[in-house]
């Protein structure tokens, strides 16, 4: 990203003590530099960690052709160690209507690690009863059925 006071997830687990660990949890929101940081992260570093939880910004791109490019990539690279278990959309932000479908412009993401958990297919319905509304003051967004794989 350029900016001298930013460092990479390898060097906050070195400075940390955690150069060397696995089964951590990664949680990351950082206002659609999650992009970047996907996209540059080792695999190595990724598998280490047993969940992974993302607020993904910037879906009203979707009907950008370069940012589709991206996200395939940064999902393909997450999907390789780890399988989407949960998805929610956040409603601070606007629905977009991207090709005729309604978006939400941020939406969460938890991943389990393939290795380390007995995933099988769903069709759970998003909103589950376990969400809550980001936002408490404004309806929950439906996002129904995804099949995760």
């Amino acid at each position: 990203l350029g900016d001298p006071e930013l460092i990479t997830l390898a060097e906050m687990l070195q400075r940390n003590g955690h150069a060397n660990e696995t089964g951590m949890i990664l949680k990351i929101d950082v206002e659609g530099a999650e992009w970047h940081c996907f996209e540059s992260m080792d695999d190595e570093i990724l598998g280490r960690f047993d969940q992974i939880v993302v607020e993904y910004h910037g879906l009203e791109y979707l009907a950008d052709a370069r940012w589709c490019e991206r996200a395939e990539r940064v999902f393909a690279r997450i999907n390789r160690h780890h399988a989407a278990i949960h998805v929610h959309g956040n409603n601070y932000g606007e629905i977009r209507i991207v090709e005729g479908i309604p978006v939400p412009g941020v939406i969460e993401i938890s991943y389990a690690n393939r290795a380390k958990f007995a995933l099988t297919p769903s069709n759970a319905l998003f909103p589950s009863e376990l969400d809550t509304p980001c936002d408490p003051a404004r309806p929950d967004l439906i996002l129904g059925s995804f099949r995760f794989s």
